[in-house]
């Protein structure tokens, strides 16, 4: 009797473990960088405007004397509360370091400041 008790809390115990088949949930940051933002100041031949369009996907409107307008988008995958890993349709690539301030309405990258719109 004591062997089926057993047996029966055994297979109580393993079909009751956690299933780890589950992936994992997204992380969640502070701020959000979908939407659009729009160039204040800052150094350097820089992008007008940046549109982050989803969780994945944005574009930069350059807007300047010597260039025409140019609409360039890319996809991105943000890999922590302060970086992103980039790349555009145009063939370039590369990881990016942001701020946000604690209102989640200026985002700085390189050094280049953009207001949420």
């Amino acid at each position: 009797m004591k062997k089926l008790l057993f047996l029966v809390l055994t297979v109580l115990i393993v079909s009751c473990s956690k299933d780890d088949s589950n992936p994992a949930p997204s992380p969640t940051y502070a701020c959000s960088l979908i939407g659009d933002w729009s160039y204040t100041t800052g150094i350097g031949a820089i992008p007008s405007s940046i549109t982050f369009t989803s969780a994945t996907e944005g574009s930069s409107n350059i807007l300047g004397p010597v260039v025409a307008e140019a609409v360039i988008p890319f996809t991105y995958e943000r890999t922590s509360e302060t970086s992103f890993n980039w790349s555009s349709s145009e063939g370039t690539s590369g990881t990016k370091n942001f701020t946000i301030n604690s209102a989640c309405d200026v985002l700085t990258i390189d050094g280049n400041n953009y207001n949420k719109q």
